[in-house]
């Protein structure tokens, strides 16, 4: 997810975190993967905050060179 710098902390994120998420759910799927990179620790905070938890690696290759911080969240 990306916002424009005006967007940012006025909880449009959150928000659209948990719509994501709700509908992943109800989905069925069981697990959301990001990748992210060092510069975004504003965002890392934000998923964080919402239960994400760090992991050591990739899964998979999903041709995001540029990022280096990888987390994953049990739905």
């Amino acid at each position: 997810m990306y916002f424009l710098p005006e967007l940012r902390g006025s909880g449009q994120g959150t928000r659209f975190l948990k719509t994501i998420l709700d509908a992943a759910r109800k989905a069925g799927y069981t697990t959301c993967y990001l990748e992210t990179m060092d510069a975004m620790a504003t965002a890392r905070q934000l998923y964080l905050k919402h239960g994400f938890e760090p992991i050591d690696s990739p899964l998979g290759d999903t041709g995001h060179g540029s990022c280096n911080r990888y987390m994953s969240l049990d739905l």
